[in-house]
């Protein structure tokens, strides 16, 4: 009997630097914003992470770094997600204490809060680590007005592709340049010949 290859990897000592800034940026805005008395750094980093995980974060904190205050409407619109989704963004965002909410007289507006401005430099490490690939910036959503023409399909697209963290410009520094593909053949899935 055959028995199949094993291979072990490891990191480049490049990818360990990157990991190791990133885990000491998830943690330390983890430290300084939601102090946990005895909590070990590993439990900070998944907390953090499972903060900013769910689908939808990222555009609705890069909606609100980009424009400022906006309604609920506003953000729905520049963020392309759907109603429930928006709703449950800006509500576990607000329990987290990333988005602040304020009722006036015109509806519920939502800013960030200082914790949520902390975090340009957890995603500029994140961007280091795993650079995103660059998309184009949504345009500011318009008031609600039934006299205005409907999004079409193309502006839904741009909104999407406006969902990549480079495309906030006031929560990164710099985008990095796109990764340099890789060949098919490289990253083809190799299998093993059956054997009888």
């Amino acid at each position: 009997m055959i028995r199949p290859r094993r291979a072990t990897y490891e990191l480049s000592p490049a990818g360990a630097q990157a990991v190791i800034g990133v885990h000491r940026h998830l943690a330390q805005w983890h430290h300084d914003h939601f102090p946990a008395t005895g909590m070990a750094e590993a439990e900070r980093i998944e907390e953090t992470l499972r903060r900013l995980s769910p689908v939808g974060t990222s555009a609705v904190l890069g909606a609100l770094a980009q424009y400022g205050q906006m309604g609920y409407s506003e953000i729905h619109r520049a963020t392309g997600l759907n109603i429930s989704s928006t709703h449950r963004r800006l509500q576990r965002l607000g329990q987290d204490g990333i988005v602040a909410r304020t009722s006036g007289e015109r509806g519920a507006h939502y800013t960030l809060t200082p914790a949520a401005h902390d975090l340009s430099v957890t995603y500029q490490a994140l961007a280091i680590w795993a650079p995103p690939t660059p998309a184009p910036v949504p345009a500011r959503p318009q008031q609600a007005d039934t006299h205005r023409q409907r999004s079409t399909g193309a502006t839904c697209a741009g909104v999407a592709l406006g969902r990549s963290p480079a495309a906030v410009p006031s929560l990164f520094s710099d985008a990095p340049e796109p990764p340099t593909p890789v060949p098919a053949h490289v990253t083809a899935i190799s299998r093993p010949a059956r054997l009888r």
